[in-house]
């Protein structure tokens, strides 16, 4: 991409151009790049606390067969 910009920009006679273009195209590399890593770590804590939440139902309901089996026992009996 830096030779098609040399070949418009003159790079021999304007290089303040070329400098100030790259260092754009730069940041807009830098912000696009932390944009990632921003839905990179939304998305890992939004898996967590839905993993968390999966236990947490997962859980109860171990809890509720354990009742009616208990239940179920209690009947036997």
């Amino acid at each position: 991409m830096s030779w098609l910009y040399r070949s418009f920009a003159d790079y021999l006679g304007h290089p303040d151009d070329y400098i100030g273009v790259t260092g754009f195209i730069h940041n807009i590399m830098i912000i696009a790049y932390i944009a990632c890593l921003i839905t990179y770590v939304a998305s890992i804590k939004r898996l967590q606390k839905d993993r968390k939440l999966d236990e947490i139902i997962e859980k109860k309901s171990q809890n509720t067969e354990i009742y009616f089996e208990m239940f179920a026992k209690q009947l036997n009996s």
